[in-house]
């Protein structure tokens, strides 16, 4: 699967559980160790961006590769449901599209309202939906809403969603904020200390991308500066997040970090697997000030 490398990090064992998401966790790891009732299926996880969805359904993929080679497992996002069906028309074999889908033991299906407004391949889920549950196969569902805010979708479908078992992924407390800053921290070798995690921890409060996003900065600090981070220098970094809004001393310290981050990528001494991990920092810093060019 293309990106494999990438999402390898994405495990059970790496997933942080919290009170927020130790539903969520339970159910799909019962998927992947095949000790979930069928009628469960589908199970339809819905939470905003970047509280762990992709993750663990890349963790079922890789715990039944892993474990239980005799499984058939397929991830798919869901506008790649329907490149696969414009494809597979153009072919001349559309059964191909169906046999694809309904092949494996474990579907898994990523961000389900990108589906909506395209009833061609709505019908084709329907279809994939009704082989797999008489079969008795498994299906899980992600989604940033809930299904009854899913617009543009059949109603048929929709019925589908809601007859399996729907489970909110809600936005990270501070205790599990601190141990998720705690452990991203020891995965890219970034010393960060208590005071400076519990101040991150108490202002980047939204998914757990941006706490990633937090340590990343903390680690171009560290290459830039060749000194680690204190409590200082962390406030005047990240009161960015302070009230979630970006006042313009703010925006101009943001460009400082964005320049400082661009500047550590560019040296020789940055070997390639931290420049991946800068340049992802670089990005979400990017985005995040975009969101907020309109606010005071």
């Amino acid at each position: 699967m293309k990106n494999n490398m990438f999402f390898s990090k994405y495990t059970f064992d790496n997933f942080v559980v919290g009170e927020s998401n130790e539903f969520a966790y339970d159910m799909v790891l019962a998927v992947a160790e095949g000790t979930i009732n069928p009628c469960y299926s589908p199970l339809y996880i819905y939470s905003k961006s970047g509280l762990g969805k992709t993750h663990l359904l890349h963790a079922v993929r890789q715990r039944v590769e892993e474990k239980y080679p005799d499984r058939e497992v397929l991830y798919v996002v869901s506008n790649k449901l329907l490149d696969d069906l414009i494809y597979y028309i153009k072919q001349g074999n559309g059964k191909e599209f169906q046999k694809k889908y309904t092949s494996p033991d474990i579907l898994l299906i990523d961000d389900v309202q990108l589906l909506s407004g395209k009833p061609t391949v709505q019908e084709e889920v329907l279809h994939i939906y009704n082989t797999l549950r008489e079969q008795g196969k498994l299906i899980i569902i992600t989604s940033d809403k809930p299904v009854t805010e899913l617009y543009e979708v059949t109603d048929t479908l929709k019925t589908r969603f809601i007859s399996g078992l729907q489970i909110e992924i809600k936005p990270p407390n501070k205790a599990l904020r601190t141990e998720v800053l705690k452990i991203i921290a020891t995965r890219l070798n970034v010393l960060l200390p208590d005071d400076v995690i519990n101040y991150i921890a108490e202002n980047v409060d939204s998914n757990i991308r941006q706490l990633e996003g937090a340590v990343k900065i903390a680690m171009a600090y560290k290459n830039r500066y060749d000194k680690d981070i204190d409590i200082e220098s962390a406030k005047d970094i990240f009161n960015v997040f302070e009230a979630n809004t970006v006042s313009a001393p703010h925006k101009i310290r943001y460009a400082e970090a964005v320049a400082v981050l661009t500047r550590t990528i560019e040296t020789e001494a940055c070997c390639s697997e931290m420049r991946k991990e800068l340049e992802s920092a670089v990005r979400w810093l990017e985005n995040f000030d975009e969101e907020h060019d309109d606010e005071p």
